[in-house]
């Protein structure tokens, strides 16, 4: 299945609008929860369902099995961010 990025954003961001309102923050600019992607996806029938991988022997195995692994991190401040062609890395970690 194929959703374009814009669509699926607006989609997203319309799903979540209480929540994020109730919570004072802005997806936009300060990005979302990876909990409430996930949720959205399995509600909108994009995916089946999805486990938490803890250590690396989870990640393997899953990739062993051939199932994808999504990655999310803690939010961070991204002015506080060095770029480079193939990462972005916050500064000080």
């Amino acid at each position: 299945m194929f959703i374009w990025g814009n669509e699926y954003r607006a989609r997203f961001l319309q799903f979540f609008k209480t929540k994020y309102e109730q919570l004072g923050i802005n997806p936009i600019i300060e990005g979302s929860y990876k909990q409430d992607q996930l949720t959205l996806a399995i509600e909108d029938k994009y995916i089946l369902a999805y486990a938490r991988c803890v250590t690396i022997d989870d990640v393997l195995e899953n990739l062993a099995r051939g199932r994808a692994i999504q990655t999310g991190s803690k939010r961070i401040n991204y002015k506080a961010t060095k770029k480079t062609l193939d990462k972005v890395a916050v500064i000080g970690t």
